[in-house]
């Protein structure tokens, strides 16, 4: 329970004890911060976990960490205690990550040739953000971006190689629509991205409401030229709820 305290709103709480609760077995405690920002690096203290797992596992903790690591580094007052601890456990989760890279490059859950697409969008983003933080082999994010570029099939898609496990975006819609985000976010440029935007966009078009709408808006946030689009191209959703390729409409 969290409660706001002043001078002109005081707070008192009265804890009732059972007669016969066995002496020394209940236990509380207390705790009080001058500002919202204090709160606020406890609470991210929560999320110095120590790292374990396949690479989705080991992200969870190491992502997290990363953006708080991102407030622990640029805000004062922070114990350079919890900044020493948090860089440490980042240590661990980047040793792990780098661990899960395909020899034919991309990343996998056990690093297991070869890589998933969407999987290693997610490690790209992961990782760049990580640079900001704790030193990362950048030639390892190049290598992952022109990997993701590579996997394109020329048709405004990504290639699939590679079945999701647990049906981790088992959608190819989906992930297409993922990994466009993810090289947008990392600083891809939008002309090299062009045909894959192109085809997303009308793909959201000819299915209103569909939840890949949300991420075509991101895509906006990237080029006002986006938003001006009026190519007459229309989109099939076939039967088994894929999309056809873009036609133009006759």
């Amino acid at each position: 329970m969290k409660i706001a305290v002043d001078s002109e709103n005081p707070f008192s709480w009265t804890v009732e004890i059972a007669a016969d609760v066995v002496p020394g077995s209940v236990r509380t405690s207390a705790q009080v911060f001058t500002s919202p920002l204090a709160s606020l690096t406890r609470a991210l203290e929560r999320l110095m976990r120590e790292p374990h797992g396949c690479f989705e596992q080991t992200s969870s903790t190491n992502y997290p960490l990363t953006m708080a690591q991102q407030y622990f580094m640029t805000h004062s007052g922070v114990d350079p205690k919890i900044i020493e601890g948090s860089s440490s456990l980042l240590a661990k989760g980047y040793k792990r990550l780098i661990s899960f890279e395909c020899k034919k490059k991309g990343f996998e859950w056990f690093g297991q040739d070869p890589g998933h697409e969407a999987l290693s969008a997610y490690g790209l983003m992961e990782l760049t953000d990580m640079s900001k933080v704790h030193r990362v082999d950048l030639e390892m994010i190049e290598r992952t971006r022109k990997w993701l570029l590579a996997s394109r099939d020329g048709k405004g898609n990504f290639k699939r190689e590679r079945r999701a496990l647990h049906t981790w975006i088992s959608d190819p819609e989906c992930s297409n629509g993922y990994i466009i985000w993810s090289l947008l976010e990392c600083g891809e440029r939008v002309e090299n991205l062009r045909k894959e935007i192109s085809r997303f966009l009308f793909l959201v078009a000819a299915v209103p409401g569909k939840y890949t709408a949300p991420a075509s808006r991101s895509y906006l946030y990237y080029t006002d030229e986006l938003k001006h689009w009026t190519t007459p191209l229309s989109v099939e959703v076939l039967p088994t709820g894929a999309a056809s390729e873009p036609q133009p409409i006759k």
